[in-house]
């Protein structure tokens, strides 16, 4: 729960000090708190997409082996990576 809310703040002041509308975070599988498709693609990032809802931020996710999500985040292909 301390990496969900770690990544959660580190994510929203990225895309704060951007002043992105939309932020682009990938995500792995890990039912039933993650998963491409589950509805709200699981309940850990229907918590994030409504964290980011309340700053009028929208969540595009992206759903990838996990080793390929952290490579997009580091490399800054994508906002961030929700850790599960």
């Amino acid at each position: 729960m301390r990496t969900l809310l770690c990544s959660l703040l580190l994510s929203l002041a990225a895309a704060s000090g951007a002043h992105a509308e939309t932020v682009r975070l990938t995500n792995g599988e890990w039912p039933p708190y993650l998963g491409q498709h589950l509805p709200h693609h699981g309940v850990a990032s229907r918590i994030v997409s409504e964290a980011f809802a309340l700053q009028g931020i929208t969540v595009a996710w992206e759903f990838h082996p996990w080793a390929r999500s952290l490579q997009l985040a580091q490399s800054g292909n994508v906002t961030g990576q929700r850790f599960g």
